[in-house]
């Protein structure tokens, strides 16, 4: 929002710099290993064909969430400039109307400033245009609370 400024009020001038929010999807080279730390920080045990987009993940695909400078000139988003703040991994269930996310992690030092709430309300708009009308998430004991904050339930016979 740029700087606020203090107008007569005896007030110092102060430069708030502003962040602007990135998404990008793509296969396992999207984020690289920017992306990969970020979902090797989350867990402790974490199966390398899902990060790696190998055997029963190869349809899916990394969503990355950035936060940083402005795109490149190409459109994509420059790394340099960019940090990831979140990431998952994501595939549509062709024809059976559902989004999968067997991964989705915030940075550790970025936790709590609402980057993993954005990355699942972008999964629902990318879903929802997608026709996908059901999201399934593979929750940890330590990540069911924020699930269903967002919304989600467990299913029947499940434990939260």
């Amino acid at each position: 929002a740029g700087g606020a400024g203090g107008a007569g009020g005896g007030e110092a001038d102060c430069a708030a710099v502003e962040e602007s929010m990135y998404v990008s999807v793509g296969g396992v080279e999207n984020g690289g290993a920017a992306a990969e730390r970020v979902m090797r920080s989350a867990f402790e045990v974490l199966d390398d064909n899902c990060v790696s987009l190998k055997a029963q993940y190869a349809l899916a695909r990394r969503v990355v969430l950035w936060r940083g400078g402005p795109p490149s000139d190409s459109g994509g988003v420059d790394a340099a400039s960019c940090r990831a703040v979140a990431a998952c991994i994501a595939e549509v269930h062709e024809g059976s109307g559902v989004l999968e996310v067997p991964i989705l992690a915030a940075a550790r030092h970025e936790r709590g400033r609402g980057h993993g709430s954005v990355l699942v309300a972008l999964l629902v708009q990318m879903g929802a245009a997608l026709g996908c009308r059901l999201l399934v998430v593979s929750a940890t004991t330590e990540s069911a609370r924020f699930w269903l904050t967002m919304g989600l339930h467990t299913p029947a016979g499940c434990s939260p």
